[in-house]
Order: C-alpha cells, then structure tokens, then sequence
C-alpha cells in the first residue's frame, strides 16, 4: 500500500512537472521557469540552464519510468518494456543526480549548507543503487537486482519526499515552525532533508526487507498499521502539496 501511495503522489508530481516545466519549454519561454524555480532560468548561464533542463525533465521521466517498474505485469507479461523502462529510469537516474549536483554546487539553490550536504549525499547514494541495479541485472542477478533497483527508486524519491512532507508540516501548524521561510533554512529544514534524502527511504525498506519474512501475529499486524500509517502520512502530504504548492504555480 506504501509503494502504491508513494507511486501514485510520483505521478501527480510528474503531472505538475510537465505541465510547468514541460509546458513552457514547448511555448519556447523557458524563461518562465524562474517561477516555478528561484534559481530556474538565468540568463547568461547556458550550463547551468542546460543543466536545470536535463535535471528537471530526466527528473520527470525517472518518475514515469519508475513506477512503471513497479508494475508486476510489466515484469511478468511486457519484458521487453520492462527493460527499456528500466534503462531509462536508470540512465535517468545518473544524470539527474550529476546534474544536481551541479546545480547544488555549480550554480547554488535554496536552503544551507546542511540542505546542499544531504542532496548531495542523496546523488551518491542514487549513483551507487544505480551502479547496483544495472550490474545486478548485466550479470542476471535478478533478486539482488530487484532489491537494488527498488532502492534506486525510493532514493530518488527524495526531492518529492521533501515537498510532499513539507507541505504537511505546514498544513498541521499553519506557518513555518522550526525554519525561517526567509532563508529557507532551520533545524527542522537540516532534519527534514537529511532524513528524505539520505537515511529514511533507505532504512525503512532494508527493516522492512528483514522484518517482513519473519514477523507473525501481533508483529505482523503491527508492522501492517505502521506502514498503513505512514501510506496515510504520504497521502496527506501529496493533498497538502497539491493544494499549497503545486496548484498556485499553474494558475
């Protein structure tokens, strides 16, 4: 239930991107993106823009080709999209972590210093699911490769993670608590991006992996409502992000 929540807020996010992002760029006023971006379109800057173009856009394509992956009759009945899917979900995957790194670094974004750290950390550990996932799958691997490509996804999720969950923190307290909306930057901020883009997605998935085979009775049911719970969680941020973040930038 986790996996499909988590997929289906991807392709809302997705939806958002393309029709911002993809929109604009089609009308040919890629200036335009500094409004869905406080660092979207600089003129003068063709690296950083190209950048910010195979960022954002590749960053769309993973979403798609990442929940197509989750798909079980992809697998099982459409082998030869599985593949393919999967090869653009990985190579995706590899340049929109290069590319926003660059941009963390190269070019600057919002929030601090311990913000930039985490993306960066969640690029290389991106980088590092991905290596895993295509070799895993070269040399025919195929539970390590599922295990490996699974990580891949939820670590790539992190951007979406940060907004979705975000945007709940500001609908249960009706202002920014724990973070200047100024600067963009607080304890909060530091725990929030830390925790999406480098140890949460991962942590979860690898105690689920463990405890799933194992668990029974009331075990079980717990880790069931735990899960249930944090489907909910997700679901909620999603809503909160549709209406708070996503809506007004299309209007």
């Amino acid at each position: 239930m986790l996996l499909a929540v988590i997929a289906l807020g991807e392709l809302v996010f997705f939806a958002y991107l393309v029709a911002t992002y993809g929109r604009s760029t089609l009308a040919g006023d890629v200036s335009a993106w500094s409004r869905f971006s406080a660092h979207g379109w600089v003129a003068g800057d063709p690296v950083g823009n190209a950048a910010m173009a195979s960022h954002v856009l590749l960053a769309a394509a993973v979403l798609l080709a990442g929940a197509v992956q989750l798909l079980p009759v992809v697998r099982r009945r459409l082998p030869r999209l599985h593949r393919w899917s999967g090869r653009m979900f990985l190579s995706g995957c590899v340049v929109a972590a290069v590319s926003g790194l660059w941009l963390v670094w190269g070019r600057g974004t919002v929030g601090d210093g311990p913000q930039h750290v985490a993306i960066s950390l969640n690029a290389l550990l991106l980088a590092v699911c991905t290596g895993w996932a295509w070799y895993t799958a070269r040399t025919r691997q195929f539970g390590r490769h599922r295990d490996w490509a699974l990580r891949a996804y939820l670590v790539a999720g992190g951007v979406f993670y940060f907004r979705i969950l975000l945007a709940l923190w500001l609908l249960l307290f009706r202002r920014p608590v724990g973070f200047d909306a100024e600067t963009f930057s607080g304890p909060f901020l530091t725990l929030l991006a830390f925790s999406v883009y480098v140890f949460a997605p991962l942590m979860l998935y690898e105690a689920y992996r463990r405890a799933a085979p194992v668990v029974r009775g009331s075990a079980a049911r717990l880790l069931a409502l735990a899960l249930s719970l944090l489907a909910l969680m997700c679901g909620a941020g999603v809503l909160s992000a549709v209406v708070a973040l996503w809506l007004p930038k299309l209007r």
